[in-house]
């Protein structure tokens, strides 16, 4: 990686809780996409969001899709660690209800 503007760098490692465990992942941090790019943060408040609550529902929405395919996957712990919390289980209804637009996003 070069020695560019550090404000240049829009990846980060993202803390994202999945049942009772938590998994790290790259993601874009659209703050700080936002800061540079006035485009984006228009098109933000167009939807009635600033840059810190997208990257907050991005994580949330992140946590009910991997909790969504846990069971597909051997590197989880335990059983006890694969159920989802509260939030996990309302987000995962919400997805599925809008399987099309989750779909063209991922």
């Amino acid at each position: 990686m070069g020695k560019g503007d550090p404000s240049d760098n829009f990846f980060q490692v993202i803390d994202i809780p999945v049942g009772q465990i938590r998994i790290k992942e790259g993601g874009l941090v659209l703050a700080r996409m936002a800061a540079k790019y006035p485009s984006l943060m228009a098109d933000l408040k167009e939807v009635g969001l600033n840059p810190d609550q997208h990257d907050r529902y991005y994580a949330l929405m992140e946590s009910a899709r991997i909790t969504m395919v846990m069971d597909q996957v051997d590197w989880v712990p335990s059983e006890a660690d694969k159920k989802p919390t509260a939030v996990e289980e309302k987000n995962i209804v919400f997805m599925k209800a809008h399987d099309v637009e989750i779909k063209e996003f991922y």
